[in-house]
């Protein structure tokens, strides 16, 4: 009986013993075999014994823009084209242009449509010249592929100086037809000229034009500037403008002309929210536009019309693309704005109306000035009187700047302009001139020099230090006039808001 429990108790404790020892050698072996397949597996992505340099350093190069690739083989089916992909962005990071300062798009860099636009454009334009881009070496390992491509630094500079050249093409002929007064003409070849150097419009390209250096991105646009603030509109003025209420306003003609000579066959533009006019109307061979007589839609006792030349119909029809078309469209045109009253309307002029607030003021003054003597000089009447003067009390300010101009001024600042060539040291020479004189100019004096700047941003920048030495501050927003973007006009009349609330 003894004999039989021992048995039974060994069988039971080696039982026992297997049952604990056995998941114990699982766990070992299960650890075994993930920490080979790990060493495996690292092996596999470090293992690079066999790679060719351009691999291991990235090369360099004073002739070729160079591009690496790698890609995935495990994540991507499409492994060789992702390479490929990687390579061109490289490569076309190393392209992109640096935005100078003096650039055609720094100065309208709150434009965000057209930054958007130009963004768009240059990555079409660096696919382009991907093209070009020649295959050096492939290599690869198990889990990755690599390609090397390389693009010649003189093929791009060859296609920018093309640009350089057909821009240049166009703008001689441009500068031809804005000479023969072919207006249509000279704003095609104005966009044809633009549109030659629209992927360069962060650089300040060079060109020689008559024997002289110019920017010649920045001289389209001012040449193209000048030419469409050139045009004049006149009517003809046979009659007053009148209007009856809900009824026909006489036709009315308009002039279209650039050096008293009539443009033909230029589109107008037409706004009014008193009169509706129907369809399209363009100038004749002679300049003139006829405007049929059309219903005024309004109640009141005065209506007003806006014509301009229309720039956008233009630049449609010249072919110009988004991107010159939203370049272009920032330059404002001449504008003639006719005033219309209406013939039923019983309200008296504004000439008698204020005719009539004069007289009663003097006459007031008369039986204030009686009274006082009746009271012998009671200081109480003469507090009221003492502060009326009998001449006009209302002071006008002309929209025109009738300010004296002192005969010599402006030879006295045009002196100093001229003295440098660059137009960084005229602005430095006429700040550090006009700090150490400390005298007033006019507007029209200070407007003359502001002229004499050819970019844009150099005129903003007088335009506000200039401000503080302006005698007739009230005529200085006749200033703007210089200015070809909107946004300049805009920065200015911020920086005139702000100089005021600081009360200087």
């Amino acid at each position: 009986m003894d004999k039989l429990a021992h048995t039974h108790y060994i069988r039971k404790k080696h039982k026992t013993q297997n049952k604990t020892s056995f998941p114990f050698n699982k766990l070992f072996f299960l650890s075994v075999f993930f920490l080979l397949v790990s060493c495996s597996s690292s092996k596999k992505i470090a293992d690079y014994s066999n790679a060719p340099n351009w691999v291991k350093e990235h090369p360099v190069s004073q002739d070729y823009y160079i591009g690496i690739g790698v890609a995935q083989k495990t994540r991507n089916k499409d492994f060789r084209e992702q390479a490929k992909k990687n390579a061109y962005a490289e490569i076309s990071s190393e392209i992109s242009v640096y935005i100078s300062n003096n650039s055609i798009l720094k100065q309208q860099e709150t434009n965000g449509r057209l930054k958007e636009m130009y963004n768009n454009s240059l990555k079409t334009y660096s696919n382009n010249e991907l093209k070009g881009s020649k295959k050096v070496a492939r290599w690869e390992n198990k889990t990755e592929y690599w390609v090397y491509y390389r693009l010649s630094k003189e093929s791009v500079e060859k296609h920018r100086k093309k640009a350089v050249e057909d821009a240049l093409l166009s703008l001689k002929q441009a500068l031809k037809y804005d000479k023969e007064n072919d207006y249509n003409r000279a704003i095609s070849s104005y966009v044809l000229s633009l549109s030659a150097i629209k992927h360069h419009l962060g650089q300040r390209l060079k060109a020689e034009l008559n024997g002289e250096t110019i920017f010649i991105g920045q001289y389209i646009l001012d040449s193209y500037r000048e030419l469409i603030s050139s045009v004049r509109l006149s009517y003809k003025k046979d009659k007053e403008l009148m209007f009856t209420n809900q009824e026909m306003i006489e036709p009315l003609e308009i002039t279209l002309t650039r050096n008293n000579v009539g443009l033909k066959n230029v589109p107008l533009k037409i706004f009014s929210t008193d009169f509706i006019y129907k369809g399209s109307f363009r100038s004749n061979e002679f300049g003139v536009v006829h405007l049929p007589p059309v219903k005024a839609n309004t109640h009141k006792n005065t209506a007003s019309i806006s014509l301009s030349m229309d720039i956008d119909k233009m630049l449609e029809e010249s072919g110009a693309s988004d991107l010159v078309k939203e370049l272009l469209k920032n330059f404002e045109t001449t504008r003639l704005i006719l005033n219309f009253e209406s013939s039923l309307s019983n309200v008296e002029k504004p000439k008698k109306i204020g005719k009539t607030i004069f007289d009663g003021i003097n006459k007031s003054i008369e039986f204030i000035e009686t009274i006082n003597k009746t009271f012998h000089g009671h200081t109480i009447l003469k507090k009221l009187t003492n502060p009326v003067r009998k001449t006009n009390p209302i002071r006008v300010i002309s929209r025109t700047n009738n300010t004296p101009i002192r005969a010599n001024e402006i030879q006295e600042l045009l002196s100093v302009l001229n003295n440098e060539n660059y137009e960084n040291d005229k602005l430095s020479s006429i700040a550090n001139y006009l700090a150490f004189r400390q005298k007033k100019y006019t507007t029209s004096s200070l407007i003359k020099v502001a002229s004499k700047f050819r970019f844009e941003n150099n005129k903003l920048d007088f335009a506000k230090l200039a401000y503080k030495y302006a005698i007739d501050k009230e005529n200085y927003y006749l200033m703007n006039s210089i200015f070809s973007f909107r946004f300049s006009r805009e920065a200015l009349n911020n920086f005139i808001k702000h100089y005021q609330t600081l009360g200087r």
